[in-house]
């Protein structure tokens, strides 16, 4: 059977035992209230292709009449979609609450949990300075360029002869700091246009302005230790 199903089966399987022992309804009220509770506890995950009414029926020992019911109740809800030649996938856009009747309480031991590490702490006491500053209206958006005027015919042509030559060491984890062939034309347009001499070990490709800077601070910064920054600036970093 396919593993995603098997994963399907297993939970809607431990969510009937939990419900069977509550009040008698029919069969096809009960699956669909199982089937339900574990879309929106996420343990079922979005997107995921549920197994056919058939051997979903088989499965549970239900006729296949009990399932088609249930299905079409979580149609009705949009808690799943129905697509032609896909089968039902579960459809995570719809927001609600748990059904009263199932919910389980739950009490949180905190001596489970292992301890933070005290930078840990420190990001939690000043949770408040993150996202503090709206971002309505903000053009300051590094990284991210006029996409009205990208070259997307271009930039398609030159990954189609990029993978008409790709061998199969181009297909595995490049260095950490980033692909020597790109930080060799860095030094290359450094040299030309800015006048800087430097080699490519010298050079760090980082994934944005955010971990640059984080490198950046973690670095060369100490608690307690003054900085200047531009502004405008990215938002949110000096948190």
């Amino acid at each position: 059977m396919n593993t995603n199903h098997n994963f399907t089966i297993n939970r809607i399987k431990k969510e009937l035992q939990v419900q069977q022992q509550k009040k008698q309804t029919n069969k096809y009220i009960l699956l669909y209230r199982v089937m339900k509770n574990c879309i929106l506890k996420h343990e079922i995950p979005h997107d995921w292709l549920l197994p056919s009414t058939r051997v979903l029926a088989q499965e549970l020992n239900l006729s296949r009449t009990t399932v088609i019911k249930a299905y079409e109740l979580l149609l009705l809800e949009k808690l799943i979609l129905a697509k032609a030649g896909s089968g039902n996938r579960v459809n995570y856009d719809v927001t609600g609450e748990i059904d009263k009747s199932s919910e389980e309480i739950t009490t949180v031991n905190i001596a489970h949990y292992p301890q933070i590490s005290q930078k840990g702490e420190s990001y939690f006491k000043n949770i408040t300075l993150i996202n503090r500053l709206p971002n309505e209206n903000l053009a300051f958006r590094p990284g991210l360029p006029p996409l009205d005027v990208f070259p997307v015919n271009q930039w398609k042509n030159l990954l189609n002869v990029y993978w008409r030559h790709v061998k199969s060491s181009g297909l595995t984890y490049s260095n950490a700091t980033g692909l020597i062939e790109l930080k060799k034309s860095i030094c290359n347009y450094l040299n030309v246009s800015r006048n800087v001499i430097c080699n490519p070990e010298q050079i760090v490709i980082v994934s944005g302005s955010l971990q640059s800077l984080y490198l950046i601070a973690t670095t060369l910064i100490d608690r307690g230790d003054s900085v200047v920054l531009e502004n405008p600036v990215f938002p949110n970093v000096h948190s």
